[in-house]
């Protein structure tokens, strides 16, 4: 296994590596971290998801791949609504391609090789109103 992917498993619960992540894990310049981590998005042991936030590559993951906890780190603060909120309820009979979240950033949309994220502004006052977490603490 190679030396970058070691250090992030035996370091990390999830599989989602950010840059302060990084920066704390791979201690060095800045070009030095780019290398390595460039070289691990060339052997496909990272996924770029944007810049700054990479996922493990398939083969080292260690639980199957949550696109709603990943949504949750590309853009926040953020929850997990509107039509992905509905379909993983079973309240609509369609599929969603895409996760749609609701923030009180600007609204924004990425495009990962991991899935199609919508981030919709809302006001912030009623942002959290009525949201109750669900899953383990």
């Amino acid at each position: 296994m190679p030396k970058l992917l070691k250090k992030i498993l035996e370091h990390t619960l999830n599989d989602l590596i950010s840059h302060g992540e990084s920066t704390l894990l791979f201690p060095g310049s800045p070009d030095q971290r780019y290398g390595l981590i460039k070289r691990a998005i060339a052997k496909e042991e990272l996924i770029p998801i944007k810049r700054g936030l990479y996922y493990l590559g398939a083969k080292y993951r260690r639980q199957p791949l949550n696109l709603f906890f990943l949504a949750g780190r590309l853009y926040g603060p953020s929850y997990i609504s509107l039509e992905s909120a509905l379909a993983y309820h079973g309240l609509i009979p369609e599929s969603v391609p895409t996760i749609t979240s609701a923030c009180f950033h600007r609204s924004q949309e990425f495009k990962t090789p991991l899935g199609y994220f919508i981030y919709t502004r809302i006001p912030s006052r009623p942002l959290l109103q009525g949201v109750t977490r669900a899953g383990p603490r």
